[in-house]
Parts: structure tokens; sequence; C-alpha cells
């Protein structure tokens, strides 16, 4: 497919983009965009496993921290109504009962594992803003038992806001290597550094495990070439 009609088919607002990173040559456009697709399809399998096990840990801390397997339901009346969260206009407990309303509708049995998986990738990453963070005590920290001394809430809190805003790129089929106009891999090659070393963090077999999956290279040397 030429430039022309793929800018008819997609849209002229999302390929311009690509055209301006490219100094107006369609050409160069039309490589970068299928560059872009093809870096996001090496990103998926690194995002999604670092999302998953992400999830499950941080679940693991709080079965710790509620002593409850079934937290997830049974703190909707506890933890997660706790007038200090009003600021966040109970984010964390409205996303429990949407999922809870999700599953009704579905037919599905309301099991804490159900309601996990319900869950968006904020849902995981709220437990380290300020409020919840002080209402468990800092415990929620134990999630990252290898992380360096100096590590703490907002940093690792700053690194999830990146993951998260990244991700969100990659899943709506918005452009990763560039910004203003220019092509730019930093936002890619950090945040692959940073959901390693929060890997390394939990535990250093997980870093492994993902590690496995990366193609990530090939596809990033393959933009540094338009």
């Amino acid at each position: 497919m030429n430039y022309d009609k793929l800018e008819l088919f997609v849209s002229t607002s999302r390929i311009r983009k690509y055209l301006f990173a490219c100094n107006n040559s369609k050409t160069r456009a039309l490589e970068l965009y299928k560059a872009n697709i093809l870096l996001s399809e090496a990103f998926y399998p690194i995002l999604n496993n670092f999302e998953v096990l992400f999830r499950n840990a941080v679940n693991r801390e709080l079965i710790k921290h509620f002593d409850d397997p079934k937290w997830i339901i049974n703190e909707k009346d506890g933890f997660m109504s706790h007038p200090s969260l009003r600021k966040t206009d109970f984010y964390i407990k409205k996303s429990v009962i949407s999922a809870e309303k999700r599953l009704n509708r579905k037919r599905r049995p309301l099991t804490p594992s159900a309601i996990m998986a319900e869950q968006e990738f904020g849902f995981w990453t709220s437990f380290f803003e300020a409020k919840p963070f002080g209402l468990l005590k800092a415990s929620i920290l134990n999630v990252f038992p290898f992380r360096p001394e100096s590590t703490d809430r907002s940093a690792i809190r700053d690194i999830l806001k990146e993951i998260r805003e990244f991700r969100n790129r990659v899943y709506h089929n918005e452009p990763i290597c560039f910004d203003d106009g220019h092509i730019n891999l930093s936002d890619a090659i950090n945040v692959r550094r940073n959901i390693y070393s929060l890997l390394r963090w939990i535990d250093y077999d997980l870093f492994k495990y993902v590690w496995y999956y990366d193609r990530l290279e090939k596809r990033i040397n393959a933009v540094k070439r338009i």
C-alpha cells in the first residue's frame, strides 16, 4: 500500500504525524509507520507478561496484609471505603464494583481471580499512590523485596506511571518511536529498562522469564535505519 492510500484509510491526522517526523518524505513516513507497528508488536509480550506478574505480586502482598485471600471482595466496605480515598473518588472500590457488575452480566461467578482479571493496569498501580500506600502502612513496598534501599514509593509510582502511559500508547496504536516531530526512541528504551528493573526487584527469575520473549533490539534498530 502506498502512502496516499494509507493516509486515506487510516486517517490524515494519524499519518501526518509520521510525515512530519520524516521531513515530509512519504517513503520514509510509510516505513516509519510500519516500523512503529512492528515495534509495538514486539512490546506486547513484554508489557503483557509484566502486567500479569506485577498484578499477581501485588495481590499476594495484599493477601498477606489483610490476611484474607478474598480481600478484593471483602475490603469494599473496609480499606476501599476509607474517607481519605474520597479525593480519588473511591477509584479502587468503584473498579471492583464495576468488575462485579460486568461478571454478573456475563453470568460468571464473583471469585477473587475473576474480579482480578477484570481490573485495568491502573487499578494495580494505584496502590502506590500516597493515600492507599499510607493506609496499607507501606506494606505494598514488599512487592519489590530486592529494590535498592534508596528507591521509595514515589520513585516506583513514577516508573509505573511511565509504563502505564507507554502501554496505553502501544495498545491504542499511537506512535512510540518519535515525539515533537522527530524520531526518538528514548521512551521505548526507558520503558524497557524500567520494566526489567521492576521485575528484578520482584524476583530475578521473572526478569529472565520475560527476557526470553524480547525481540525489541531488532525492531529498535529498524527504526534507527529510517
